[in-house]
């Protein structure tokens, strides 16, 4: 899934902006099948929610080293290096249906905002707002799952086929994402 995220934004990520990315889906996901995507728990950090033991960014290092992604250091304004990771390969497993939609829902909605608006964003969800600096974030209590189905899933998409395209905002209302 990272490997998706890191190609869906088209440019390369800044690792602190993939971690929000990460984290974004992950929430959605968890929203509406009651686990996260990745299996990562998060904690609370200065620079908005991470994955407990900076899990992400290990990951993203980790698909470097398997050809994946590529990783380029540069120097940054706190007179340390920052990481850019991109997409080295054009053939990634597939995703699960429900996964791809909840990673495009995710990259359409924040994959271009700069650092400080993804920050900020991922900032203002509940489980964060809800935490303490450096506790783990607590998902389960504060972002109840709904339990989309694959049959759910399904039944949306065949909506799609008969109705055409519809509003997403209107969807989303519906269904009640954030």
């Amino acid at each position: 899934m990272i490997a998706h995220v890191v190609g869906g934004v088209r440019e390369p990520v800044l690792s602190t902006k993939l971690v929000k990315l990460v984290y974004l889906v992950d929430y959605l996901y968890y929203q509406h099948f009651g686990r996260t995507l990745t299996g990562f728990d998060y904690m609370w950090d200065n620079f908005g929610p991470n994955a407990t033991g900076h899990a992400i960014v290990t990951e993203a290092h980790r698909l470097t080293a398997q050809g994946v992604l590529c990783s380029r250091q540069e120097p940054n304004i706190y007179g340390s290096e920052s990481t850019r990771f991109s997409l080295n390969t054009k053939h990634l497993p597939a995703l699960a249906p429900q996964e791809q939609a909840v990673v495009s829902d995710i990259l359409a909605r924040f994959g271009k905002m700069g650092l400080r608006e993804i920050v900020a964003a991922s900032k203002r969800t509940k489980p964060f707002k809800a935490a303490h600096q450096y506790e783990v974030l607590q998902l389960r209590r504060i972002a109840e799952p709904t339990y989309t189905t694959a049959e759910d899933l399904e039944a949306h998409q065949e909506e799609l086929r008969k109705e055409g395209t519809v509003d997403l905002d209107q969807v989303k209302a519906r269904l009640g994402i954030i």
